[in-house]
């Protein structure tokens, strides 16, 4: 996997909202939510909303949900399609 910095084409992604329990004492402005993927209580800051809009983000989860979010390989779901249709085609015979 590559990790480079964001530019300014790409689209999706989700920021990572950091842990309560690994930041017990948040910053001025910042209040606890519950992770929309998994409950996980985290901390939102009012930049965020900015942040997702003007970055093209799918939205904001714990960062540990956000780990666990894998990007879709589109090129090897495109092989796995051509791989099924091509078997599919060989069992008509």
């Amino acid at each position: 996997m590559l990790i480079e910095p964001r530019k300014e084409s790409d689209r999706g992604g989700y920021l990572c909202l950091p842990l309560c329990k690994n930041i017990p004492e948040g910053k001025p402005g910042w209040k606890k939510i519950h992770c929309p993927s998994c409950g996980e209580m985290c901390w939102w800051s009012p930049e965020n909303i900015g942040v997702i809009y003007h970055s093209h983000l799918d939205g904001a989860v714990c960062t540990e949900c956000a780990l666990r979010i894998r990007p879709v390989d589109q090129e090897s779901k495109i092989k796995e399609a051509q791989s099924w249709n091509y078997r599919r085609d060989r069992s008509k015979r």
